[in-house]
């Protein structure tokens, strides 16, 4: 049975039709609920976004789940198409009566600008390990690269490095993920430890992995 729209009065023989209504009217109602801009919070050095409680690298997933949040519209999808520093195109669907409502629209970005943690630490010079590789200056060069590689991907960072005459030792912002990388590279490390702090009554140890390249085969 043929269905007229409500509020625009053309036949479901002519549009989709979500319940009683049809599309282009279901989209029109939910574009007038849109702000014309949403604010998000955006690192002013990385440029890493605030998304699900921390800054994120993945920066259309980020903003997506920014924006998301920025509009605060329960069961809306949001996928970002494009961006610069001031909007954002983004596809967004809705849940109506069971169906799917889908369009394109513009949004303004406002930016938020503050330094992550991540940054904070970095320009503190902050880290939780030393990795000493000894064995010659061009082995260990081209480990300490491998090293600070490893860590990007992991959302670390190499605050230091210092180069020595046979070797280098490079300080890293994560211990969990130096004891990584001795495994995915099958390193066999000297371990050691120093006291450099105390939080909430716990010691804090920085932990110093001495590797003898010269000792080890390394891949």
């Amino acid at each position: 049975m043929e269905k007229h729209c409500p509020l625009c009065g053309r036949p479901s023989s002519d549009l989709r039709f979500i319940g009683e209504i049809c599309e282009p009217c279901i989209v029109k109602k939910l574009k007038s609920s849109l702000p014309s801009s949403v604010r998000i919070r955006a690192c002013k050095f990385c440029g890493r976004t605030w998304s699900a409680g921390e800054f994120r690298d993945n920066k259309k997933i980020s903003l997506a789940a920014a924006i998301r949040q920025g509009l605060g519209q329960k069961g809306c999808l949001v996928d970002v198409l494009s961006y610069d520093s001031e909007s954002a195109k983004v596809r967004l669907t809705f849940e109506v009566d069971g169906r799917h409502a889908a369009f394109i629209e513009e949004l303004g970005l406002e930016r938020s600008y503050e330094m992550c943690r991540r940054c904070s630490r970095l320009k503190a010079g902050y880290y939780e390990a030393v990795v000493q590789f000894r064995g010659g200056a061009r082995d260990a060069g081209r480990m300490s690269a491998a090293l600070e590689r490893f860590m990007g991907r992991r959302g670390a960072f190499v605050s230091k490095k210092v180069e020595l005459k046979y070797g280098a030792d490079v300080y890293v912002s994560d211990k969990k993920a130096a004891s990584e990388f001795m495994l995915a590279w099958h390193l066999k490390p000297k371990r050691s430890y120093t006291l450099y702090g105390m939080k909430h009554g716990k010691k804090l140890y920085r932990n110093i992995y001495s590797v003898d390249l010269g000792e080890q085969r390394v891949r």
